[in-house]
């Protein structure tokens, strides 16, 4: 005789398949990934300018010179946008998961 130790998760639905749930796994983690690069890419590149213009000193590129490049460096790139990946992820597994 053979037992199967699998449930069909009660009123007689099949249990989920692994491949489906590993491929949902996979999409949200992508997801994440995706949001962590759009939002802190600006950051990034910012660093490596002000890295490379201190590097070449390249008459104040480092120093950030330029007024409005300065107020979205800090007040946006720097803080908003990072700050603003954390806040979102609660939001996305909350919209990702099946059980809420």
């Amino acid at each position: 005789a053979v037992v199967s130790t699998q449930s069909t998760g009660g009123h007689g639905t099949p249990p989920p398949r692994e491949g489906s749930r590993s491929q949902r796994a996979a999409v949200t983690i992508a997801i994440f990934t995706g949001i962590f690069l759009v939002l802190n890419t600006p950051y990034f590149m910012l660093r490596i300018y002000v890295i490379v213009g201190n590097l070449l000193d390249l008459g104040g590129a480092g120093s950030i010179a330029n007024v409005g490049l300065r107020w979205y460096h800090l007040p946006l790139s720097k803080v908003t946008f990072t700050v603003l990946n954390p806040a979102i992820n609660p939001v996305c597994y909350f919209v990702r998961m099946e059980d809420f």
